[in-house]
C-alpha cells in the first residue's frame, strides 16, 4: 500500500474545498481542474456504514473511473480510518476529528472497477468528486 507521502492525497484541519465543474458539456473549453474536453461529473454525499460504501458504480468492460477531484471531510468527533480502493489498487488515511483531504492529481482506476470507501467505523464522511468514465 503506498505511503500517504506517495499519495495523490493531503490532508489538512477544516479549511472547505470547493470542486467545481462549469465547462463538463463545452469540450472546447477546459474545466476547472484545466482538463481539456474532460465531460466530467460530480458526486456528493455522505458515508456512514462500517466497511465498504461504493461512492461511484463500475463502469462497463474496457472503461475505468479517472477522479480528478476528490474532496473528503470528517464530519464526526472521531477519528476514523478512510480507505479508497477499486480492490486492486488503495488510498489509505486517517481522518482525525474533522479533518479533510484532497486528490492533488488525476487517480486512474482499474478496468471496470468501482470506487469504493472503506470505514473503520460508523462514522459520516462527507465527500465531493469530480470523474470521468474514459475507455481504456
Amino acid at each position: 500500500m503506498p505511503s500517504l507521502k506517495d499519495s495523490p492525497l493531503m490532508g489538512g484541519p477544516t479549511q472547505p474545498v470547493y470542486i467545481m465543474n462549469g465547462s463538463e458539456n463545452d469540450p472546447g473549453k477546459t474545466n476547472a481542474l484545466g482538463v481539456a474536453g474532460a465531460n466530467t461529473s460530480i458526486v456528493s454525499g455522505v458515508a456512514a456504514s462500517a466497511g465498504n460504501n461504493t461512492l461511484i458504480s463500475a463502469p462497463a468492460a474496457g472503461y475505468r473511473i479517472t477522479v480528478y477531484a476528490l474532496y473528503l471531510q470528517n464530519e464526526s468527533a472521531t477519528a476514523t480510518t478512510c480507505i479508497l480502493e477499486d480492490f486492486v489498487a488503495r488510498w489509505r488515511a486517517l481522518l482525525a476529528q474533522y479533518g479533510w483531504f484532497i486528490l492533488r492529481s488525476p487517480w486512474r482506476l482499474n478496468d471496470a472497477a468501482a470506487l469504493t470507501l472503506n470505514l473503520s467505523g460508523a462514522n459520516s464522511i462527507g465527500y465531493s468528486i469530480q470523474y470521468a468514465i474514459e475507455p481504456i
